[in-house]
């Protein structure tokens, strides 16, 4: 579990998230965890947050060896980057980086 906190533009919130890695994936949400993950976001900004308005359940892609993500050049122009799992939203820029200097070197 990680607890993410994120204020969007029209001031709700994102919170999250719960991953399960183990195959088969279980494609439902257990509710046990959100309500634990839910909890813990109250506690830390000491108030009851408003009801749940919409919940995305879903499979991350995850590189299945060693790399942290999955980079190839499929095509002269085109490269395929992909399975940096739970890990995109803060690993996006790094990730980035890389691919703009395989690119354009």
């Amino acid at each position: 579990m990680q607890l993410l906190l994120v204020q969007r533009a029209n001031s709700g919130l994102t919170i999250g998230d719960t991953h399960v890695y183990d195959e088969p994936f279980d494609f439902a949400v257990d509710e046990n965890l959100c309500d634990h993950l839910r909890a813990r976001a109250e506690r830390i900004l000491g108030w009851p947050l408003p009801p749940v308005v919409r919940r995305w359940a879903g499979v991350y892609a995850v590189a299945t060896d060693n790399r942290l993500y999955f980079s190839q050049r499929i095509d002269p122009d085109v490269w395929l980057v992909t399975g940096p799992a739970g890990r995109g939203m803060t690993f996006a820029p790094a990730i980035a980086e890389e691919t703009w200097e395989a690119v354009t070197t």
